[in-house]
């Protein structure tokens, strides 16, 4: 099986690809090896901190090293982060049948289906769909958050925000990563 042509981002970004800055272009075009620091917000209520536990989430922090491996697998991409020691990871794809349109990221059990949006120099996540074990769940449950990369002097600069009505603030993260020496 081939893959198609072009970064995942490039196919899902269309026009707007063209648009971005340098460092975004260089990040969305692996394989890539990053590092730099990151702040970590984490949510404190018990139901928060428990789903935060399940699906690997690091723990709060200001400043902690980060490095992120980003490679094709299929046609889409496998991020790796490693904070503290801890790994976590997501799938992301383009989405198909219930998804179809939208970039799909997967954290285990758990999918969602992300607009990227190209507007005032941040490329914007805005989560639609989502499901839980392969099956569709209402979006009234949907994560929610702000989230957005851009490019601040030369660094990939990022603050991802995901968040869930009923349990509140699941992790939010922000910082810059550079490639790896």
């Amino acid at each position: 099986m081939t893959s198609p042509p072009g970064p995942l981002f490039r196919r899902m970004l269309g026009a707007d690809w063209e648009q971005l800055p340098d460092a975004l272009l260089y990040v969305h075009t692996p394989p890539r090896l990053l590092e730099g620091l990151v702040t970590i917000d984490r949510g404190d209520g018990f139901l928060s901190r428990l789903v935060g536990r399940f699906l690997r989430l690091p723990n709060a922090g200001e400043r902690l090293l980060m490095m992120v491996r980003m490679t094709v697998e299929n046609d889409g991409e496998l991020w790796e982060r490693w904070v503290q020691g801890r790994r976590f990871a997501s799938r992301l794809s383009p989405g198909g049948g219930f998804f179809r349109g939208l970039l799909v990221e997967q954290f285990g059990a758990i999918a969602v289906g992300l607009t990227l949006i190209w507007r005032g120099g941040r490329l914007e996540f805005k989560p639609r769909r989502w499901t839980l074990l392969g099956l569709p769940m209402p979006d009234v449950f949907a994560p929610t958050g702000v989230s957005f990369e851009c490019q601040i002097n030369e660094d990939f600069c990022f603050d991802i925000e995901i968040a869930h009505p009923a349990l509140g603030l699941l992790i939010r993260y922000r910082g810059f990563l550079r490639p790896s020496a």
